[in-house]
């Protein structure tokens, strides 16, 4: 409200008031404090606010959708994040691995970071190298998307002509050499010298493990140690099975097609 502290020239409506009808996204949840975990258990309950300096609430209708790199029932064990404002959040859950847990994405980023970049700019679009292409599939990324859109971004800026090639990356050839396969963990020596190599050697690991699992997709997706859901992406961009499983993951013999 006009008047309320200090600098308050005029009356503004807060973030939550504006999201009403809509959604508001809280990234990084996990580091709000606690006062302010209160104030958001409150309007979770009450679907009201108070405007600061005001006495009259204000009905909303929205949407919260939070984001944590941190998983939010450790802190609540740990006494850093309320347990009751924890349940009141997590009524539909979505776990997203590590980019480096699912690199078939980073082709796609990549193309929606460059295509951004131009539009920005007023520019036509860079694209990358295949080799440019090959580095980034190789790099484990520990910050993630972030860090994927901020490489590209100086490589945006530092090269010259339409295209970006792998010597305008900005990387650590030393965890490109330590990063892990995307499927299977393997010695940096084994890693894949080309997309093409990559896809393949992916594939081999994938039909390895069904095979050894009797072709129950489940129980393959957990010994290779990704996602399930990415699993069964990879199946289909590989056209490895067809058809639908039961609830166990089984599948028919007549459903494969290698």
């Amino acid at each position: 409200m006009r008047g309320a502290f200090s600098g308050a020239d005029r009356e503004r409506r807060g973030l939550i008031s504006r999201a009403s009808g809509g959604t508001l996204f809280l990234d990084e949840i996990s580091d709000m404090p606690a006062k302010m975990q209160i104030d958001l258990l409150r309007v979770l309950q009450e679907r009201k606010v108070t405007k600061v300096g005001g006495d009259e609430e204000e009905p909303i209708d929205v949407r919260f959708v939070s984001a944590s790199q941190h998983r939010l029932e450790e802190l609540v064990k740990q006494g850093r994040f309320r347990e009751d404002l924890f349940y009141r959040l997590n009524v539909v859950e979505l776990t997203l691995p590590p980019l480096r847990a699912r690199r078939e994405d980073i082709p796609l980023l990549c193309d929606g970071f460059l295509d951004a970049f131009a539009a920005r700019d007023g520019v036509p679009a860079k694209r990358l190298t295949k080799a440019a292409l090959e580095r980034l599939l190789l790099h484990p990324f520990p910050g993630n998307v972030r860090q994927l859109e901020h490489l590209l971004l100086q490589a945006w800026v530092m090269a010259e002509g339409a295209r970006i090639d792998a010597p305008d990356l900005a990387l650590d050839e030393q965890s490109e050499l330590a990063a892990s396969a995307p499927i299977n963990s393997l010695p940096s020596e084994a890693l894949p010298q080309s997309l093409d190599d990559h896809r393949s050697s992916e594939r081999t690991k994938i039909l390895a493990a069904l095979e050894a699992n009797g072709w129950n997709r489940a129980r393959a997706a957990r010994a290779l140690g990704v996602p399930r859901r990415t699993f069964y992406r990879r199946l289909r961009e590989y056209r490895i099975l067809t058809g639908e499983a039961d609830e166990t993951g089984e599948v028919g013999e007549e459903e494969a097609l290698a």
